[in-house]
């Protein structure tokens, strides 16, 4: 698509960065986030020449997810992704054109460090709800459906993090 590519100011921003969770804790199946996330964000980084970078949580594996990975990423796409464990570092942050969460607080962090976040709200399975939560803050902003992936460059046209926006934050 036209348009889309990363603009020379976006150079450094050649990363989209979905932040994975340890879904099975709350009985959710990461494998079928996995599944309907994955490939709406690969055609996005195909259409824009970034990367998707999948943070793992610390209590996830990377051999376990690498295997989830390679089921629900078709093949042309899998060099595309790039599955990253151990600990936050800088440039997660520094490279994101955007993120994309369920429902970690890593929603907030990532608009202290002002990158819009991106929150899986047709997978939040909490009792606490903490993605309208963080919607609620603009600490994140809601998709309604992998689908609504597709939208991204367009929400992030009118997305801005403000200073007031990280204050109330603190």
């Amino acid at each position: 698509i036209d348009g889309l590519a990363a603009s020379s100011t976006d150079k450094l921003r050649d990363w989209i960065v979905f932040f994975s969770e340890q879904c099975e804790i709350s009985s959710a199946r990461a494998e079928t986030i996995y599944s309907e996330l994955l490939p709406e964000l690969c055609m996005l980084a195909r259409q824009t020449g970034r990367k998707v970078i999948v943070k793992l949580h610390p209590f996830e594996s990377l051999r376990v997810r690498k295997a989830m990975v390679d089921r629900t990423v078709r093949s042309e796409d899998r060099s595309l992704v790039e599955l990253r464990k151990g600990p936050m570092t800088p440039d997660l942050f520094d490279r994101a054109w955007f993120t994309v969460t369920v429902e970690s607080s890593v929603a907030v962090e990532s608009t202290m460090n002002g990158v819009p976040c991106f929150l899986c709200g047709w997978f939040d399975a909490s009792w606490y709800e903490y993605a309208r939560q963080y919607e609620k803050f603009s600490a994140g902003y809601w998709l309604d459906s992998p689908m609504s992936v597709r939208q991204i460059p367009q929400l992030l046209e009118r997305i801005k993090i403000t200073d007031a926006t990280r204050g109330a934050l603190h």
